[in-house]
């Protein structure tokens, strides 16, 4: 396999298509890359305008230096208790020890300069092959004691109806702004052993890949923001795409709603509505699709079967043809333009920036406080009640 598809896939974290591939190279795209005169970072974009959905890299939260004065006194708080209680864990100190030599980095700049030495010192990626069918007879699992890597006895061989399905290159981010820039790893390198470490603290704390890596090589502290919301937009059905947010146990009911209604007009640029019974019907009806020849007939049957309501009705077949589409299209989401999950709209942006004091900072209030918005309104209206 030619080693750019390869590292594209990796890249893209999904196997390419052979048709896909050939285009590629028919329009000279991958000849570009081999010649260096473009990087593969280029090629992951070409394919996302190709209709390639791209992994969503998460921007990178961290609390300020400077106190806001629109900051969440709680948020804030559990930000810095938690990451004090992060730089306790064994293989935090000790890759700060070992690697760092008891020195932390200094800036996001130094962080990213550090990061390209050691890849380089680190030499190539290693490709990982993932999906290995293991035999069901002759062969046993082992575990290797130090590492708890798990092999066979016998070794078997990787090739064939045997071989891996899918590879992958493992990463860590180096742009610690948005995290939209990865390095690769290599096994046993300094970059892989970094990677262990940020995956290891997204699991127990609600940080992202970026956040958490700036967090071990600076001491930076990551933001814990009261509501995080990621667009799983790789669905090839737009109706199959979901919202998926995280909440703060103490975010109420209307700051949820507040925030969500504001989020997703900056997802989709137009109104989502709800279809009506008879157009959710017709998209039902139409759900196995219907040839030329027997549209008519369908629509007596549609006739039929709706016979109680006389506003369903259709008696005209191209009308019921074009409404029957339209619902069907509306119901699977196809009417929509695609959100751009990539973008900060994609997350919840909780004003941790040092830009808090702004216009559009921190979105929520703290208890007790009063709304100057809601004031304003009330006074409005008390001013006109008095005329």
């Amino acid at each position: 396999m030619n080693d750019t598809r390869m590292q594209l896939e990796a890249r893209l974290s999904q196997p390419i298509s052979d048709a896909m591939w050939m285009l590629l190279e028919d329009t000279g795209a991958v000849a570009r890359v081999e010649r260096g005169e473009k990087d593969l970072e280029w090629l992951a974009a070409l394919c996302a305008r190709m209709g390639v959905p791209r992994p969503v890299r998460e921007p990178t939260r961290m609390l300020p230096t400077s106190k806001s004065p629109r900051g969440n006194a709680r948020q804030m708080a559990l930000s810095t208790v938690l990451a004090a209680e992060a730089a306790k864990t064994p293989r935090v100190v000790e890759f700060r020890a070992d690697v760092l030599k008891g020195e932390l980095l200094k800036s996001i700049d130094d962080a990213h300069i550090w990061a390209g030495e050691q890849s380089e010192a680190d030499g190539p990626p290693t490709i990982w092959l993932r999906d290995i069918p293991v035999p069901r007879s002759g062969v046993r699992l082992t575990r290797n004691e130090h590492t708890g890597r798990i092999g066979t006895d016998p070794a078997i061989r990787i090739a064939g109806e045997r071989g891996a399905e899918r590879l992958l290159v493992r990463t860590v981010p180096v742009d610690f702004v948005d995290g939209s820039a990865q390095l690769y790893t290599t096994e046993h390198g300094t970059l892989e052993r970094l990677r262990v470490v940020v995956e290891d603290l997204r699991q127990e704390y609600p940080w992202s890949a970026p956040a958490a890596a700036l967090f071990v090589l600076t001491g930076m502290v990551p933001a814990v923001e009261p509501i995080k919301l990621r667009m799983q937009a790789s669905k090839r059905i737009p109706a199959c795409r979901r919202i998926v947010l995280e909440i703060d146990p103490t975010v109420t009911p209307r700051q949820l709603g507040d925030y969500y209604r504001r989020t997703r007009r900056q997802l989709w640029d137009r109104r989502i509505r709800n279809q009506t019974e008879k157009h959710l019907r017709l998209a039902e009806f139409w759900a196995k699709g219907v040839s030329e020849a027997d549209v008519k007939p369908r629509m007596k049957e549609w006739n039929r079967k709706y016979v109680k309501k006389p506003n369903w009705r259709y008696g005209n077949v191209a009308m019921f043809r074009r409404d029957s589409l339209q619902a069907r299209k509306r119901l699977l989401g196809l009417h929509l333009s695609a959100p751009t999950p990539d973008e900060d709209a994609a997350f919840a942006d909780t004003g941790y920036m040092e830009d808090d004091a702004k216009a559009g900072g921190w979105p929520f209030n703290e208890p007790g406080l009063k709304r100057v918005e809601d004031t304003s309104r009330r006074e409005r209206r008390r001013r006109l009640a008095k005329r």
